[in-house]
């Protein structure tokens, strides 16, 4: 029999709440997770709050949750993010989307708009368009999902849809500390005082203040599991420009990148000052190994960085891209695609 729990998470109501029953279904299309563990993970703590076991195709959760929060579902490698609080609420593991209650109903309606806009990102490749015209349109596109976001916040303020909402908005903004602590100072004192995700957000902001274009690198050292140890310094600071890509096997966008971008800088300008990196942060190290094999990298790659390698350089969406001089200093962080090339090309001009 399941455990049922009192779910301590940020509390956005200001009165006080009593606890409120949920169920939750995951369903699955196959036999494949059957007998698999799925877990429920809080998803600004990343805490465990329960596990299940697969049986007939679905897992079951059953407790007890005050006010509402953001929380995961993860199982067989993959993840959906949902809003859990009081009601019936079933997710559909095809698409990874949660509908039953009011929230997640409507959390399903603005995935539905971001899908959209996301499909619009797409077709923008297949249009004949100038790299001018292109970044406009995408800047449109990114700028329409942006308003979105705020749209829902303001509308949410004192759930955790709201909450979930700005901390979308502000990770997928690329703005300064600054501007975070602005946008946080107009937010609910809990989001900033409470929240684990706001916290690591503001620190990681302040490690990019201190990791900007201008300052000398941060090292780092990941240790395998037999004892093995790779620094960014063994390859970082030697006397060549090096172009380091942080990325993960699931990241579509970075096997994009690394497929296009990474390896027209490699034929073009390696060994000739310039050397390329691949850092695989977030990820298992098997599937890091298959990618690699199956995209044909041919540069140096540290492998399971986990955190260590976000934590250093406050990034944290992928793919990330530094550039280092010879002597370590960063030369450019952030650029992709045509603006990543054309700075490399600007850099061995020199």
């Amino acid at each position: 029999m399941k455990k049922l729990l009192l779910l301590l998470a940020i509390s956005f109501m200001a009165a006080a709440c009593t606890e409120k029953s949920y169920r939750l279904e995951v369903n699955f299309n196959n036999d494949d997770e059957t007998a698999q563990k799925v877990y429920l993970i809080n998803y600004d703590s990343s805490d465990t709050i329960d596990s299940a076991l697969v049986m007939a195709r679905k897992a079951v959760f059953q407790g007890k949750v005050k006010d509402n929060m953001v929380a995961r579902v993860l199982a067989s490698g993959a993840r959906a993010t949902f809003i859990l609080e009081g009601g019936d609420i079933v997710i559909n593991w095809a698409d990874r989307k949660a509908t039953g209650t009011e929230l997640n109903d409507s959390l399903a309606k603005f995935n539905d708009e971001v899908d959209a806009q996301d499909k619009k990102m797409e077709e923008l490749s297949k249009k004949q368009l100038s790299d001018d015209q292109l970044a406009a349109q995408a800047q449109a596109i990114e700028a329409k999902i942006a308003d979105a976001m705020m749209v829902h916040y303001t509308a949410n303020k004192k759930n955790a849809f709201g909450w979930w909402s700005l901390y979308q908005y502000m990770i997928n903004g690329n703005f300064s500390l600054q501007q975070l602590q602005d946008i946080l100072a107009q937010a609910p004192k809990e989001y900033a005082e409470q929240s684990t995700r706001m916290k690591k957000l503001l620190a990681a902001a302040q490690t990019v203040e201190r990791t900007k274009e201008g300052c000398k690198m941060v090292d780092f050292t990941v240790t395998t599991e037999d004892g093995i140890a790779t620094s960014l310094s063994d390859f970082v600071g030697k006397g060549d420009i090096v172009v380091v890509d942080f990325w993960a096997s699931w990241c579509g966008p970075c096997r994009r990148e690394a497929s296009t971008t990474l390896k027209q800088i490699y034929d073009k300008y390696n060994g000739k000052g310039l050397s390329v990196l691949g850092v695989a942060v977030w990820d298992k190290p098997e599937d890091t190994f298959a990618a690699i094999e199956q995209l044909a990298l041919p540069w140096p790659q540290i492998i399971n960085s986990k955190n260590i390698a976000s934590d250093a350089y406050g990034f944290n969406s992928i793919p990330h891209i530094i550039v280092f001089s010879a002597d370590g200093t960063i030369l450019c962080r952030g650029l992709l695609g045509d603006k990543l090339m054309a700075k490399i090309d600007e850099i061995m001009a020199k």
